[in-house]
């Protein structure tokens, strides 16, 4: 915090006014741990100086506003408050959406996401299915016997059974996640097709 401070760089206008203290904000964190607390002298918040004219000395506190975005986010404000019908019908939309999962769930589940099938099994899928078609031939050829047959296809059934729960789980996560963003995206298309003027709801 500074004290005397000639605010004529401060105002559009570029009149030579004093204040008795003056402080910087440039951040939503610094603004809250000032407004956290009291202050007993008269406050005078700036911003980019257009809107105000100095007519004498301030004998009190100036908080020049440097806050990145603020303005923008002040239009945008200025201009959803504008847009009556269109919030009216976004409202309706949002209300009526549902869905059993809830927007956290699936950011939480695509984070903690693991592979369920190991690296290895790309290889050792088509070896087995080489590996199944010499078996079956071979028994309807007579070179073996069913009974070696039968003991294949178990140990096929034994892999596939040890993945086959987790890829069930799989799919039920994904149908979920999939119901999930066809009910977002009918607000997501509601924003995109509206037009927007001020820089931040253009983003």
């Amino acid at each position: 915090m500074k004290e005397n401070i000639n605010l004529k760089e401060f105002n559009t206008f570029g009149i030579s006014a004093n204040c008795q203290k003056f402080v910087r904000i440039k951040s939503l964190e610094e603004a809250k741990q000032f407004f956290s607390k009291e202050h007993s002298e008269p406050l005078l918040i700036l911003g980019g100086g257009s809107n105000i004219l100095l007519r004498n000395d301030f004998n009190g506190l100036v908080v020049l506003n440097e806050i990145k975005g603020i303005e923008n986010r002040q239009d945008a404000i200025r201009e959803l408050a504008g847009m009556s019908d269109w919030r009216q019908d976004y409202s309706a939309e949002a209300r009526i959406l549902k869905s059993d999962v809830k927007p956290e769930t699936v950011v939480a589940w695509v984070k903690n996401y693991q592979k369920i099938v190991p690296e290895n099994m790309k290889v050792i899928i088509p070896v087995m299915q080489v590996l199944s078609t010499v078996a079956i031939t071979s028994v309807l050829l007579g070179f073996l016997s069913e009974a070696y047959l039968m003991v294949w296809l178990a140990v096929g059934f034994g892999i596939v059974g040890r993945y086959l729960k987790k890829i069930n789980a799989l799919s039920v996560h994904i149908g979920q996640v999939q119901d999930t963003f066809q009910q977002y995206y009918k607000l997501l298309k509601k924003i995109e097709n509206a037009k927007f003027n001020s820089e931040l709801l253009q983003q």
